[in-house]
């Protein structure tokens, strides 16, 4: 008589080390470097965030936090730009439900 132990993945039995590493490689497969703008795309952030500010209406914020080192995730807040503070080089979004604080050289785009 044999014994079928449920398998549904056919991986056998692994270690948890072996998940871990496996679990941590998909993980950072996931994760892009920070996107460097051209001049154009920076101008029309620019342009899209003042507008916001100004006419007090809502932009989606799409920016790369870092989540490892020089590896990160693309993160997107929506809502109204309330302040560009060009001394710590921030801007400043806010919605009904949060605040952020996003760095300049994080927003890889601006969607109004």
């Amino acid at each position: 008589m044999s014994i079928k132990i449920n398998d549904p993945i056919g991986m056998g039995f692994m270690l948890p080390e072996h998940v871990a590493a496996l679990v941590n490689h998909a993980y950072e497969s996931t994760l892009v470097p920070r996107t460097v703008l051209e001049d154009d795309e920076m101008a029309d952030i620019d342009r899209l965030m003042r507008a916001s500010m100004t006419e007090d209406f809502a932009v989606t914020v799409r920016y790369w936090k870092e989540m490892r080192p020089e590896l990160g995730e693309i993160h997107q807040m929506w809502g109204v730009v309330q302040r560009i503070d060009p001394v710590r080089r921030q801007v400043k979004v806010v919605n009904d439900e949060d605040i952020a604080w996003i760095n300049l050289r994080d927003i890889t785009a601006v969607i109004g």
